[in-house]
């Protein structure tokens, strides 16, 4: 009866954790997809891709004024 418990809490805990790698796969892919879908993004507005360069290899700056505030 020992093994048989054993075995079960065993497989729970594989079922657990194989749960868990499934869910940091999918943080990870949707990850992926948003860092894909802001580079197409960028790529398609050459103005933005230029700043979007100069942030991506600066320092942060200080918050940029906008025409609403």
């Amino acid at each position: 009866m020992l093994r048989y418990e054993e075995e079960v809490c065993g497989s729970k805990k594989e079922e657990e954790d194989g749960k868990l790698k499934t869910a940091e796969h999918m943080r990870e892919a949707e990850r992926l997809v948003a860092i894909k879908q802001e580079q197409k993004q960028i790529m398609s507005n050459p103005g933005i891709a230029e700043d979007g360069m100069k942030m991506s290899t600066s320092a942060p700056s200080k918050p940029r004024k906008t025409a609403s505030s």
